[in-house]
């Protein structure tokens, strides 16, 4: 997951890292790529297990901060789910 204009002390990745410590659930929810109207498919309980703070230049030129972080899911995603997520439609 990348977020743009934030750092690792912004209140959303502070609150990922609580929910970590904590033993909250974090659920990844995706959106296949070809937008199916707001539909979000549900892939299982997952745990972050690396951050990282860069930057990148906006689309104005400016340098934003942006946070990398990289989760691990608790269990793998079915194939034929994988497979129906990733693959391209023809429209």
């Amino acid at each position: 997951m990348t977020k743009s204009r934030r750092t690792l002390d912004s209140q959303d990745v502070l609150d990922i890292k609580k929910a970590e410590i904590e033993n909250l659930p974090l659920d990844l929810f995706v959106m296949k790529d070809d937008g199916e109207k707001g539909q979000f498919f549900y892939l299982g309980p997952m745990s972050p297990i690396a951050y990282q703070e860069k930057s990148m230049i906006d689309n104005k030129g400016k340098e934003i901060p942006v946070v990398n972080i990289i989760f691990k899911l608790h269990n793998a995603v079915r194939p034929d789910i994988y497979h129906y997520l990733t693959e391209r439609s023809s429209y």
